[in-house]
């Protein structure tokens, strides 16, 4: 029955309880007939009983006036939730692949799950406090994206040929901070409506009372999640693997390339090819990270014996062929790369801090 519905019953049954006699001393039983069937019996006492109070609201009445989240909000939030849980089985498949990686998911994995947890009670359980945490967790993830652009572009403007290099970078930083405050301030907006809400007494107290649905959820959500992360897990390239062809390699080789072995390590990686001298020198300018590729080093012949580190930890003396070298001023990050003519086998090899 609707709010208007209601009202029209109970003043309905109010004017009748006049022409019988004045209220608390009804003479005609029965009166409550005329109120709607949502009613307990202490709501229907307090219109025909002894005690004159207002009558209290039913449920149906409540649920016409809670504030309800618009519908971008419900497709952003469960964006949100869907993409918190997908990087929490990336995270724990990743960490599970290098162990390093543990420290930083510390932080990381709690903080998502606290994201997608606040992010469900504050959208579709009204509850003002989940909308709030929302927002704070948006708003302190917008703030690390809006420091980490700072710091890439100081590092950048150091150098210029390192800022241009660095722009896909730049601007995939800049997206997700400006999407973290918006969502920040979609979330405050949330939480304004449902705390004046419940100021008015139209929201209902929070609850930790789940219903048979939430629970099946949080059930699919759990198998989801475990059955996600073994899959990551299982599509990870082991570290190590020997004579595989080019497409069973967990990086970019040239297109000819055949009979590679590679060693993967948490500071770095290690592998090596047999290819073309010509798509050798088409493959060099695509290795490296932003730094190396700033800094246009060039491809140099091999006028004196130069060693390089292979897979297996053993080390190769190249006398004919081509040869890439780069380190930073730290000698803590280096990329080392090879290709001897007399084999038409080329070499990787990477380090970083």
């Amino acid at each position: 029955m609707g709010r208007r519905s209601v009202r029209q019953a109970e003043r309905g049954t109010l004017a009748g309880i006049a022409s019988g006699g004045r209220l608390g001393h009804s003479t005609a039983p029965g009166w409550d007939f005329f109120l709607p069937a949502e009613y307990t019996t202490l709501q229907r006492r307090s219109i025909v009983g002894r005690t004159p109070y207002p009558p209290l609201r039913t449920e149906t009445a409540m649920a016409d006036i809670q504030p309800r989240p618009s519908k971008t909000l419900i497709v952003f939030s469960a964006l949100v939730i869907a993409g918190s849980l997908f990087f929490v089985c990336a995270f724990c498949a990743a960490a599970v692949d290098n162990p390093m990686l543990w420290g930083a998911n510390v932080f990381f994995l709690p903080l998502l799950l606290l994201l997608a947890i606040q992010q469900y009670c504050g959208t579709f359980r009204r509850a003002p406090s989940g909308a709030m945490w929302a927002r704070a967790i948006f708003y302190a993830l917008g703030g690390l994206g809006v420091f980490g652009l700072i710091t890439t572009i100081v590092e950048g403007l150091q150098d210029g040929s390192t800022l241009w290099a660095m722009r896909w970078l730049v601007f995939f930083i800049s997206l997700f901070a400006v999407a973290c405050v918006a969502l920040g301030r979609m979330n405050s907006a949330w939480s304004r409506t449902l705390r004046a809400a419940a100021a008015r007494g139209d929201l209902p107290a929070p609850s930790w009372r789940f219903s048979l649905r939430e629970m099946l959820l949080l059930f699919a959500v759990v198998a989801a999640i475990m059955g996600l992360t073994s899959y990551l897990i299982q599509s990870i390239p082991p570290n190590f693997a020997e004579h595989v062809d080019r497409s069973s390699a967990p990086f970019s080789v040239p297109s000819d390339a055949t009979d590679v072995s590679y060693c993967r390590r948490p500071s770095g990686s290690t592998y090596e090819f047999s290819t073309s001298e010509q798509a050798f020198r088409g493959w060099v300018a695509s290795i490296g990270s932003f730094e190396s590729q700033s800094a246009d080093v060039p491809l140099r012949e091999i006028t004196t014996p130069f060693t390089i580190v292979r897979y297996d930890g053993s080390t190769v003396t190249i006398r004919d062929g081509l040869y890439y070298s780069w380190s930073d001023d730290n000698q803590y990050n280096g990329i080392d790369a090879a290709f001897d003519r007399a084999s038409g086998r080329a070499y990787y090899d990477s380090y970083f801090d």
